[in-house]
Protein backbone atom coordinates (compact mmCIF):
# COMPACT_ATOMS: atom_id res chain seq x y z
CA UNK A 1 0.00 0.00 0.00
CA UNK A 2 1.09 3.70 -1.23
CA UNK A 3 1.10 6.48 1.20
CA UNK A 4 -0.07 9.35 -0.26
CA UNK A 5 1.99 12.72 1.03
CA UNK A 6 -0.22 15.07 2.55
CA UNK A 7 1.22 18.35 3.74
CA UNK A 8 1.08 19.14 7.15
CA UNK A 9 -1.81 21.16 8.35
CA UNK A 10 0.57 23.68 10.39
CA UNK A 11 4.32 23.70 11.27
CA UNK A 12 6.30 24.88 13.71
CA UNK A 13 8.06 28.35 12.84
CA UNK A 14 11.75 27.76 14.10
CA UNK A 15 13.23 31.88 12.75
CA UNK A 16 11.42 34.27 13.68
CA UNK A 17 7.84 35.88 13.34
CA UNK A 18 5.57 33.21 12.16
CA UNK A 19 1.73 33.27 10.94
CA UNK A 20 -0.74 31.77 13.29
CA UNK A 21 -2.83 30.68 10.27
CA UNK A 22 0.67 28.15 9.61
CA UNK A 23 2.25 28.10 12.82
CA UNK A 24 1.48 26.40 15.66
CA UNK A 25 0.72 29.34 18.20
CA UNK A 26 -0.19 30.14 21.36
CA UNK A 27 -2.00 33.26 22.26
CA UNK A 28 -1.41 35.27 25.07
CA UNK A 29 -4.07 37.84 24.53
CA UNK A 30 -5.45 37.16 27.68
CA UNK A 31 -2.60 36.82 29.77
CA UNK A 32 -2.28 39.10 32.90
CA UNK A 33 0.30 39.46 35.85
CA UNK A 34 -0.12 38.98 39.20
CA UNK A 35 -2.01 42.16 39.12
CA UNK A 36 -4.37 41.12 36.54
CA UNK A 37 -3.00 43.66 34.08
CA UNK A 38 -2.60 42.90 30.92
CA UNK A 39 0.75 43.84 28.38
CA UNK A 40 -0.91 47.18 27.10
CA UNK A 41 -2.07 47.96 30.67
CA UNK A 42 1.86 47.29 31.69
CA UNK A 43 3.08 49.52 28.82
CA UNK A 44 1.14 51.73 29.51
CA UNK A 45 1.89 52.34 33.29
CA UNK A 46 5.59 52.04 32.13
CA UNK A 47 6.48 48.43 33.98
CA UNK A 48 8.47 45.60 32.27
CA UNK A 49 7.69 42.42 31.89
CA UNK A 50 8.56 39.16 30.17
CA UNK A 51 7.38 36.34 28.65
CA UNK A 52 8.94 32.61 29.51
CA UNK A 53 8.03 30.18 27.35
CA UNK A 54 9.41 27.21 25.66
CA UNK A 55 11.13 27.10 22.52
CA UNK A 56 8.79 27.73 18.99
CA UNK A 57 5.56 28.65 21.29
CA UNK A 58 5.28 31.76 19.39
CA UNK A 59 7.18 34.64 22.06
CA UNK A 60 8.47 36.32 18.71
CA UNK A 61 5.01 36.58 17.25
CA UNK A 62 3.51 37.44 20.14
CA UNK A 63 6.25 40.36 20.33
CA UNK A 64 5.55 41.75 16.95
CA UNK A 65 1.61 41.59 16.70
CA UNK A 66 1.67 43.42 20.13
CA UNK A 67 4.07 46.35 18.43
CA UNK A 68 2.12 46.60 15.34
CA UNK A 69 -0.82 47.43 17.23
CA UNK A 70 0.53 49.98 19.22
CA UNK A 71 1.47 51.77 15.85
CA UNK A 72 -2.52 53.33 15.76
CA UNK A 73 -1.64 55.24 18.68
CA UNK A 74 0.62 58.45 17.87
CA UNK A 75 1.95 58.03 21.33
CA UNK A 76 4.05 55.07 20.53
CA UNK A 77 7.12 54.03 19.34
CA UNK A 78 7.41 50.43 19.19
CA UNK A 79 10.84 48.77 18.81
CA UNK A 80 11.53 45.41 18.42
CA UNK A 81 14.93 44.02 19.03
CA UNK A 82 15.92 40.61 19.10
CA UNK A 83 19.70 39.21 20.82
CA UNK A 84 19.78 36.00 19.13
CA UNK A 85 22.47 37.22 16.44
CA UNK A 86 24.55 39.00 18.86
CA UNK A 87 25.30 36.17 21.37
CA UNK A 88 29.52 36.25 19.53
CA UNK A 89 29.37 39.69 19.20
CA UNK A 90 31.75 42.30 21.58
CA UNK A 91 30.53 44.51 24.16
CA UNK A 92 30.74 47.19 21.58
CA UNK A 93 29.57 45.20 18.79
CA UNK A 94 26.35 44.47 20.88
CA UNK A 95 25.70 48.30 21.61
CA UNK A 96 26.28 49.53 18.05
CA UNK A 97 24.20 46.91 16.55
CA UNK A 98 21.48 48.17 19.55
CA UNK A 99 22.13 51.63 18.70
CA UNK A 100 21.57 51.22 15.03
CA UNK A 101 18.46 48.82 15.82
CA UNK A 102 16.99 51.58 17.89
CA UNK A 103 18.02 54.55 15.85
CA UNK A 104 16.71 52.98 12.74
CA UNK A 105 13.08 52.04 14.25
CA UNK A 106 12.61 55.01 16.03
CA UNK A 107 13.39 58.06 13.19
CA UNK A 108 11.33 55.60 10.60
CA UNK A 109 8.41 55.75 13.20
CA UNK A 110 8.73 59.28 13.60
CA UNK A 111 9.16 60.46 10.29
CA UNK A 112 5.72 58.61 9.53
CA UNK A 113 3.80 60.57 12.21
CA UNK A 114 5.72 64.11 10.75
CA UNK A 115 7.34 64.41 14.24
CA UNK A 116 8.16 67.99 14.10
CA UNK A 117 11.01 66.94 16.80
CA UNK A 118 12.61 64.69 14.40
CA UNK A 119 15.90 66.72 13.85
CA UNK A 120 16.32 66.72 16.75
CA UNK A 121 16.43 62.93 17.50
CA UNK A 122 18.51 62.45 14.80
CA UNK A 123 20.94 64.89 16.62
CA UNK A 124 20.80 63.41 19.82
CA UNK A 125 21.00 60.07 18.14
CA UNK A 126 24.55 61.12 16.40
CA UNK A 127 25.70 62.57 19.59
CA UNK A 128 24.74 59.97 22.46
CA UNK A 129 25.98 56.56 21.25
CA UNK A 130 24.88 53.49 23.17
CA UNK A 131 28.29 52.47 24.46
CA UNK A 132 27.22 50.60 27.78
CA UNK A 133 24.14 50.07 29.90
CA UNK A 134 24.23 53.77 31.63
CA UNK A 135 24.60 55.21 28.20
CA UNK A 136 21.50 53.09 26.90
CA UNK A 137 19.30 54.77 29.90
CA UNK A 138 20.59 58.22 29.26
CA UNK A 139 20.00 58.16 25.70
CA UNK A 140 16.02 57.33 26.50
CA UNK A 141 16.45 59.88 29.21
CA UNK A 142 17.15 62.49 26.19
CA UNK A 143 14.84 61.06 23.76
CA UNK A 144 11.94 61.54 26.64
CA UNK A 145 12.91 64.90 27.25
CA UNK A 146 13.08 65.88 23.54
CA UNK A 147 9.52 64.01 22.48
CA UNK A 148 7.31 63.30 25.44
CA UNK A 149 4.05 65.48 25.28
CA UNK A 150 1.02 64.81 27.86
CA UNK A 151 -1.83 63.25 25.96
CA UNK A 152 -3.72 66.00 25.52
CA UNK A 153 -0.81 68.20 23.12
CA UNK A 154 0.40 65.85 20.34
CA UNK A 155 3.48 67.76 18.58
CA UNK A 156 2.22 65.44 15.84
CA UNK A 157 1.09 66.73 12.09
CA UNK A 158 -1.99 65.22 11.14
Amino acid sequence: MTEIYQKPIKFFEEQGVGSPVHCYFVSLDNVVNTKNQDIKTMVDIGRFFTIFAPRQSGKTTIFNNFCKSLEIDPLYIPILLSFQTFQNLSGAEFYANIHRNIKKQTTDRLKKLNCKELDDVIKCFNESPIANHTSFNYLFEILNDIIYIPKKDYHFHR
